[in-house]
């Protein structure tokens, strides 16, 4: 599947060409695909919103958002001052948020991969329009990089969430 694992790490987590990074996460290069979209993952999420799929995806979102703060605020601070064109610094904050959200909720190392790398695009990308309201509109498109979102490096974070995971995004694109 790409890349040797480093310490600790599994082989190709980052995808095809990719190197995979400590603890099992992250990686570089590619992108893993349909990464949570397996039945290991889909009960974890599943029991995260107490036997409701569409509520545990909330719930996972919302705990790998919350790493921002609560666990990562260095890491993601990195990201902010580089405006998300550091690849080191996004994909150590990417596995912070990572090994962060797996300490509630147990999924694999590569499901876990998308949602941290899901966190660290739209904080480099959409902070400025966001940290009032992720939910407001202007969020949403930023998020979405719908034309003059403002997005700072034109990337669809929940295009490329949903690609990477395998799931639908709580975030609709419009």
């Amino acid at each position: 599947m790409g890349g040797e694992a480093g310490a600790g790490g599994v082989a190709g987590v980052g995808g095809v060409g990719g190197t995979a990074g400590a603890d099992g996460f992250g990686g570089s290069g590619g992108a893993s695909m349909d990464a949570c979209n397996n039945t290991a993952d889909r009960q974890v999420i599943t029991n995260a919103g107490e036997g409701d799929f569409n509520t545990g995806r909330q719930e996972v979102e919302d705990e790998a958002s919350d790493c921002v703060f609560s666990g990562c605020p260095a890491e993601v601070a990195q990201v902010i001052s580089a405006q998300g064109k550091d690849d080191v610094a996004n994909q150590q904050a990417a596995t912070c948020i990572a090994v962060c959200t797996g300490n509630r909720y147990s999924l694999s190392p590569q499901c876990l991969s998308c949602y941290g790398r899901s966190i660290v695009c739209n904080t480099a990308n959409c902070i400025e329009r966001c940290v009032a309201d992720s939910t407001s509109e202007i969020c949403i498109n930023c998020r979405c990089n719908l034309v003059d979102s403002g997005n700072s490096n034109n990337e669809d974070c929940v295009g490329g969430f949903e690609e990477c995971s395998g799931i639908a995004s709580t975030t609709v694109c419009q």
